[in-house]
């Protein structure tokens, strides 16, 4: 959700918090986690490669509301050993950022489809 928020406000939020790692995989480095926002933005979906769990991955796609605001997120989280990164952003990926693309149209989002 924070790379759909305007770039003023990821700033202040990143600048605001002291980042520290859930666990060892978590990136905390601001540079990294900028970088990061820019290809979710690009992309239309955010990953988690076990930087919240060890042996989770995670997909989350964003839900809209009439305004074109970013109000939830829909996420699916699986098993390490059932889903290579590859597979999460390839099979997943483009229908969990079709579930929250019917959802935001749902509530009145007239975006891309």
């Amino acid at each position: 959700m924070l790379a759909f928020l305007p770039e003023s406000r990821v700033e202040k939020i990143l600048n605001a918090k002291d980042l520290f790692p859930l666990i060892s995989r978590t990136n905390i480095n601001q540079e990294a986690l900028e970088r990061e926002l820019k290809k979710v933005r690009m992309r239309g979906f955010a990953t988690n490669n076990e930087e919240v769990h060890m042996g989770v991955r995670s997909v989350a796609a964003p839900i809209r509301n009439f305004n074109g605001e970013v109000i939830a997120a829909v996420n699916v989280a699986v098993p390490t050993i059932r889903f290579s990164l590859k597979k999460l952003e390839t099979v997943l990926a483009p229908k969990v950022m079709e579930t929250a693309n019917k959802i935001s149209f749902s509530l009145g989002y007239k975006g891309k489809a």
